[in-house]
């Protein structure tokens, strides 16, 4: 829903995100840390996920990472 103000889907209780927040939102997100050290199995997950992509290739896989859990 398009208002006439150019906010979209926004209520009257929702706060004004001041333009020099946004322009800082809208810019860096892909740029990665070169001064950080791989995750602890990233090189192995990896491996991992290219063995699965040779194995199957143009599918897409789904692989159950846990069960259910009642949140109420």
């Amino acid at each position: 829903m398009e208002r006439q103000d150019g906010l979209r889907g926004t209520r009257s209780h929702d706060r004004r995100v001041p333009a020099a927040v946004a322009e800082v939102f809208r810019h860096g997100w892909a740029d990665p840390d070169p001064g950080l050290p791989p995750a602890p199995g990233a090189v192995y997950a990896a491996k991992r996920r290219a063995a699965l992509s040779e194995r199957f290739p143009g599918e897409r896989i789904v692989v159950p990472a846990g069960g259910f859990k009642v949140r109420s």
